[in-house]
């Protein structure tokens, strides 16, 4: 993701973030949950392209993955959720910016 964001190449960035955020989801373990997640990506994924819209998001797209390797890394599930949080929340921003300017 991080070579994706240097170049700028949205479609890597994207493969590889769905690719991330799958392999975290499915380790949770829940059939349900990456059902309800796979219907929210539908509708989400196709907006995702509007991140490369602000040249700022891509200096802090990754910070938040970053911070859930190291929570994995030390093994805090907490810590793994606040960074997804974060994730979502920072790239939510920049897709309402992108979608409702003003």
């Amino acid at each position: 993701m991080a070579q994706a964001l240097k170049l700028p190449d949205a479609k890597a960035y994207l493969d590889a973030n769905e690719t991330f955020h799958v392999l975290l989801y499915c380790a949770a373990g829940s059939p349900l949950l990456m059902n309800l997640i796979s219907t929210v990506w539908l509708k989400v994924g196709p907006l995702s392209n509007r991140l490369f819209d602000d040249s700022a998001a891509h200096g802090v797209l990754n910070r938040a993955h970053d911070d859930v390797m190291q929570a994995l890394d030390a093994g805090d599930a907490a810590a793994v959720r606040r960074a997804i949080e974060r994730d979502l929340f920072v790239a939510g921003q920049f897709l309402r910016h992108a979608c409702i300017p003003g």
